[in-house]
């Protein structure tokens, strides 16, 4: 294995840890900590949307831009988890299935992990929209090796 392969795992890896990190601490906020974070965003893109949605509340925008990130989040854990299975040399369809297991494993530990939390709990809905994130994830990857015909090999 040679030292920039071995560099490029190593990175890899720690990015995903660094990322499954960031997830972790979103999910420790206590629920007024974690709806002010939320609220605050929320509040500056309503300021734009709320003219267009007349009837759209600020409750219910921030309902969809919390579900929203817990998605997007999730679709980049897909994506890290797929690079990290690729640079250590597991077959495409071996990837597949490990990214879209351990980002299912992992977006069940979170929903528990609140259960442990003030003012938070658990949810079997946010476990569909996290896992639906990492699936995509795992889409737009393929999808980008794909479209990089150097990177797309018969091992992935």
């Amino acid at each position: 294995m040679s030292k920039r392969f071995n560099l490029a795992m190593t990175v890899s890896w720690l990015l995903v840890i660094g990322w499954m990190i960031l997830i972790f601490l979103l999910s420790a906020q206590v629920a007024d900590q974690s709806n002010e974070l939320s609220t605050g965003i929320t509040e500056k893109l309503f300021v734009l949307v709320g003219k267009v949605f007349k009837d759209l509340s600020l409750k219910t925008f921030n309902h969809y831009i919390r579900k929203t990130a817990h998605f997007t989040i999730y679709l980049v854990l897909g994506l890290l988890l797929m690079h990290a299975f690729k640079v250590s040399h597991a077959t495409r369809r071996g990837g597949v299935f490990l990214t879209f297991v351990s980002g299912m494993v992992y977006a069940v530990s979170d929903e528990f992990h609140q259960s442990f939390v003030p003012g938070r709990g658990p949810s079997f809905f946010d476990v569909i929209i996290d896992t639906s994130g990492v699936i995509v994830g795992i889409l737009v990857f393929l999808l980008l090796c794909w479209k990089n015909i150097r990177s797309y090999t018969n091992d992935f």
